[in-house]
């Protein structure tokens, strides 16, 4: 089984979830393009990568993977980044390599994609962007010239009957990713399309040269309305210092208008003998004209980097904020009004290290604001995270566990902590469906005989009392010569499927030993922290108006999509549709087009050929679409009988 995982925030899962044993790939093997893996939470300055890098020589490589890692927490989906990556190296490598994508950090072979692209083309949902009162969306795909340069190319599609509304294909240059992101653009405020350019090139010597672009598009023509750049130096002559290096940390609803991108400018300096300090000052782009605002006083540490994250409104004026982590010996929350930058309250009673973020929580505590959920990272810099930190078990030193804090949005005072190496939003927990924060510990163990993942999903009211602890392993038996051995563990909310004002979740576990790979994904009750029954994904959505949905997809030399309810897994449609042949893997998830009943929006691809259809919330066909892999086109839709109009199932 293959899936592609999507979150309400954009926060995906890895591209490719396999269940079983996986044969990885050679390191060394010939025509093997590696394609970096960022991860989601992981809240790493650029610094932590370069000190890993610092013992590899991989620079550039932590470049990269700052920047991919940003992008995500911007709100890229994951999909786009492999997309992106996927196109890069086939444009560097040919088109018969082999994708292998590996963590960025250990060179362990997370997922082999067989030479099938993890995603090369995918429908992102807009807003109704030629006012026609109907949802739109963005048909993105990734390919290269002729010349084996990448390009994207970004075609807006009606929501109800695919025509093209506008098109556009923007060039990638090795080192450099563009990603259009559907949002709020221009003086008028109305829905349109933010391309995200980022990339790094090396000048000379040490020296490498790091650019943000942003560049909006109106979203009923495409036509462009502004674009803002921004540039920074790193030089590695000598440790490792860092000049203006630009960052888009996210989208945020700051004013009334268009939404403004929240930007982060960071000078720092590393000598690779654990003498660092750093600077970062905080500026909104704002989304009407693309003017560059400043917004707030510049933080600084004189061992660590400040890291920033965009939140919802934590003062209460109905416009979303940031937060700044700051770690290292005088460590601190700090929660900032986006709109000014002004403080809203500073917290020093969590002890912070590199990796440490912050999510929001909900009301738990009753407060008019969110709360928010912070994890503490872990002292051990070399202890690689991916959602929730998991020590590496060649090293017995490692801290098993680091801690999350509950901390009030609204004066940011600590309201408990727990061990804990990540948390999950969960709302309401307990056979009382309490105000309640998720918490999970992850560990690996290893011998012999293979690697042990183990996930604990742990839940906490609001005086910290446990509601519950639930335990989940997945084993991987050593095999071969290969004595490495790696395993990560993650959870997080997909939605609320009974509804009983709990967010209920999907857990992932990873493990490895030798040359096999092993996976674990299901759904689980935010309530209670059991398994959902069924091997069925989480649709994100509803297509009944009440609680989310859950898909069952079976992708080959045809597609079955089968949603069912997720209060009681009834069964609301089944829909059988004749794809081209080959496909290996697809994605399905609900969103939102007409009415108040979301479309399944399904997204398959082959070796060859990729395919795409929006089905009503009944299993009708709205519109399909397919193309060769790579072929940036916007090829024709073909109308179904779904119609244009809204229904729920």
């Amino acid at each position: 089984m293959t899936m592609g995982m999507r979150s309400r925030a954009g926060v995906a899962l890895l591209a490719v979830v396999t269940s079983g044993a996986v044969a990885s790939a050679s390191p060394t093997e010939p025509a093997t393009a590696d394609v970096l893996v960022p991860r989601a939470n992981t809240a790493a300055s650029l610094p932590a990568y370069l000190a890993r890098a610092g013992r590899t020589g991989d620079a550039a490589a932590a470049v990269l993977r700052w920047q991919l890692d940003a992008a995500l927490a911007a709100g890229v989906p994951r999909d786009m980044l492999l997309a992106a990556q996927a196109a890069q190296a086939r444009a560097q490598h040919g088109a018969d390599t082999r994708l292998v994508l590996r963590d960025g950090e250990t060179s362990a072979v997370l997922v082999s994609s067989d030479g099938a692209a993890p995603a090369m083309s995918f429908l992102q949902p807009a807003a109704d962007l030629n006012g026609d009162g109907t949802r739109d969306l963005l048909d993105v795909r990734y390919g290269s010239t002729r010349n084996g340069e990448g390009q994207v190319a970004t075609a807006a599609r009606s929501g109800t009957t695919g025509a093209v509304l506008w098109h556009r294909l923007d060039a990638m240059p090795p080192g450099r990713f563009v990603f259009p992101l559907a949002t709020s653009v221009g003086p008028a405020a109305h829905p349109g399309v933010l391309l995200f350019d980022s990339g790094s090139e090396k000048r000379s010597g040490g020296t490498i040269d790091v650019t943000d672009r942003l560049t909006a598009l109106a979203g009923g023509t495409g036509k462009r309305l502004w674009q803002h750049a921004d540039k920074g130096t790193l030089n590695l002559d000598d440790g490792f210092t860092g000049k203006h290096l630009p960052s888009l940390v996210d989208l945020l609803q700051v004013t009334a208008g268009a939404k403004d991108a929240l930007m982060t400018f960071s000078d720092f300096s590393d000598d690779f003998n654990g003498n660092q300090n750093g600077a970062v000052a905080v500026y909104r782009i704002r989304g009407r004209d693309g003017t560059a605002v400043r917004a707030g006083a510049t933080i600084t540490s004189e061992d660590s980097v400040p890291y920033v994250e965009g939140f919802p409104d934590l003062s209460g004026d109905r416009r979303e904020d940031y937060v700044v982590l700051v770690s290292g010996s005088t460590p601190s929350v700090q929660a900032r009004r986006a709109v000014d930058g002004a403080v809203l309250w500073t917290s020093t009673d969590l002890a912070l290290n590199p990796g440490a973020y912050a999510l929001p929580a909900g009301r738990v505590t009753g407060a008019a604001v969110e709360d928010l959920a912070i994890s503490t990272g872990t002292a051990y810099s070399q202890v690689p995270t991916f959602f929730t930190p998991v020590g590496d078990v060649s090293d017995p030193t490692a801290p098993k566990h680091g801690q999350v804090g509950l901390v009030r949005g609204d004066t940011g005072a600590l309201v408990w902590q727990q061990p804990g190496d990540g948390a999950f939003r969960v709302e309401r927990a307990g056979d009382a469906r309490v105000p309640a924060v998720g918490v999970t510990t992850a560990e690996t163990t290893s011998d012999p005989d293979g690697t042990t993942e183990t996930l604990h999903l742990l839940a906490y009211d609001v005086s910290g009392t446990q509601l519950y602890d639930r335990t989940y392993t997945q084993s991987a038996p050593s095999e071969g010569d290969d004595s490495y051995s790696f395993g990560f563990a993650a959870a997080l909310a997909v939605g609320d499927l009974g509804p009983d004002g709990a967010e209920d979740g999907l857990a992932f576990l990873f493990a490895t030993s030798g040359g096999g790979i092993y996976e674990r994904t299901f759904l689980f009750d935010g309530a209670t922290g059991t398994a959902v029954p069924g091997q069925h994904e989480g649709l994100y959505g509803s297509l009944t108006g009440r609680g989310d949905d859950l898909v069952d997809l079976k992708v080959g030399s045809s597609v079955t999509v089968t949603a069912l309810r997720g209060r009681d897994q009834k069964r609301l449609f089944s829909s059988a549709l004749p794809v081209p042949a080959g496909m290996q893997r697809g994605s399905a998830y609900a969103e939102r087009i007409r009415g108040r009943c979301a479309d399944v929006l399904l997204t398959t691809r082959g070796k060859a050929t990729a395919y795409v259809a929006v089905l009503t919330a009944t299993g009708k066909t709205r519109w399909t679409l397919s193309h060769k892999v790579g072929d940036l086109r916007p090829t024709a839709a073909r109308r179904g009988a779904g119609g244009t109009a809204g229904v729920c199932a």
